[in-house]
């Protein structure tokens, strides 16, 4: 679970079958998710609030659909970079790499 006071950090993942779930939306939090694991060996999910949507790049999602850097894809330090604006839900402002909403 990630955390409201934990805005601005970078979480790292290299394990497989990793789920970050995301604190509700509130405006200006800032969180960065770099998948750190070799490359085809990690899936990466992130996991907004049932009441929020992630989109961004072109990716609509829908409220409480999961962003993921799918394994098939997964290249070692895939990135995204996500801010809440404290309505809707969370925006990518940037990334690199595979990531689909589901």
């Amino acid at each position: 679970t990630v955390l409201a006071e934990e805005s601005g950090a970078v979480f790292y993942s290299g394990t497989d079958n990793i789920v970050f779930t995301l604190p509700p939306t509130e405006y200006g939090l800032t969180y960065t998710f770099v998948n750190s694991g070799a490359d085809g060996a990690a899936l990466v999910e992130i996991d907004p609030d049932s009441a929020d949507l992630i989109v961004g790049n072109d990716l609509v999602g829908s409220d409480g659909g999961k962003l993921s850097n799918t394994k098939a894809t997964a290249k070692r330090a895939d990135t995204v970079t996500i801010v809440g604006d404290g309505a809707a839900g969370w925006f990518i402002i940037s990334s690199l790499g595979v990531w689909a909403i589901a």
